[in-house]
Parts: structure tokens; C-alpha cells; sequence
């Protein structure tokens, strides 16, 4: 699952909620205003229901963090996948590895137990 992390000015940032929910209305976002400061705020939920939560009140510094989309999520290969390819099992443990990043050696003997 790729998320993805925007440093977003407050001229940019109804534009960038509009676009989201015009979009992917169901996406989720995280947003946080002023990070590391005194008055520091977040807000999560949708971009419709963030626009309504600020109600044009975009000044400051933004951080948004927007959830892998559900495209995404779906084009990831996961182990039960790999392991449903006709490959050696030490194939098969590396790819493991690589995207768990457990030890391969480990993943092998996992493997051969199964």
C-alpha cells in the first residue's frame, strides 16, 4: 500500500481538495496545518467533508497525507500471490523478502515447512 505525502500551500490547497473529490470522493486524507508549531491542527476524512470542516479557511502551512487509493492496493503483489506462481521455493522466498523484508533464509524455511 503506497501513501503519499504532499507539502501543499494554502493558495493550492482547495484546489487539491476539489480535485480529490471530483476524483476519488472516497478517498481518505489526512491533513495537518502548522505542523510542529504552537497551533498546530489536523483533520482527516474525505476532501468533501475537510472542505466543510475548514470552511475556507486555508492560511498557514499544510502536510496532507492521502491514502493509497483502492487501484492502487489492488495492483500490489502479496505473498498469497507469489506463492500461487509455478516458481522454486527459493524464488519464491526472495520475492517474499523483498516485500515483507524479513530475512530470505527465514522466508526458505517457512516455505519448505508448507
Amino acid at each position: 500500500m503506497a501513501t503519499t505525502i504532499l507539502y501543499e500551500s494554502p493558495h493550492r490547497l482547495e484546489k487539491l481538495l476539489l480535485e480529490i473529490e471530483k476524483e476519488e470522493p472516497s478517498r481518505e486524507i489526512f491533513l495537518a496545518k502548522e505542523l510542529s508549531k504552537k497551533y498546530q491542527n489536523y483533520f482527516h476524512g474525505t476532501a468533501g467533508e475537510i472542505k466543510e470542516k475548514l470552511a475556507g479557511n486555508y492560511r498557514g502551512e499544510w502536510v496532507v497525507v492521502l491514502r493509497a487509493s483502492m487501484a492502487q492496493n489492488a495492483s500490489a503483489i502479496s505473498q498469497k500471490d507469489i506463492l500461487e506462481l509455478d516458481l522454486p521455493k527459493k524464488t519464491q522466498a526472495k520475492l517474499i523478502s523483498k516485500i515483507t523484508g524479513e530475512n530470505t533464509k527465514v522466508c526458505y524455511q517457512r516455505l519448505l515447512k508448507i
